[in-house]
């Protein structure tokens, strides 16, 4: 892969500035789609796949105009040779954390519906 194909495509996806107006500012599928290949480009560009073709980074592009921001946390991964008790605490944590955010946000969610359905 060469570099000239990723500044073209950050060249491409910088060529339109989108500004805000007392709000977030204006965002299109293509702006997402275009940000989405040139992350793709930069991991592969800095990594090598797995024999499986996966790749050891994953980013996930969200629009949080059009949708709720992610309220999660990376979980690590057990791994069993070098996984202590502090280490299991941990992970446990980030799953309960990740749980409590989850609830909060449907919670939340569940306000706003029976507020719509009562005004509808």
């Amino acid at each position: 892969m060469s570099s000239t194909k990723l500044q073209t495509a950050i060249d491409k996806f910088l060529a339109e500035k989108r500004e805000s107006f007392m709000g977030y500012a204006e965002t299109t599928e293509d702006d997402l789609k275009d940000l989405r290949y040139i992350v793709d480009l930069l991991i592969k560009e800095k990594c090598e796949a797995d024999p499986d073709g996966d790749y050891p980074i994953q980013v996930i592009v969200n629009d949080t105009k059009n949708y709720e921001p992610f309220s999660f946390r990376p979980v690590p991964r057990l791994i069993d040779d070098i996984t202590t008790k502090k280490d299991l605490d941990h992970i446990e944590e980030k799953h309960i954390f990740n749980l409590e955010q989850a609830m909060s946000r449907f919670q939340s969610f569940r306000r706003e519906k029976r507020f719509f359905e009562n005004i509808h």
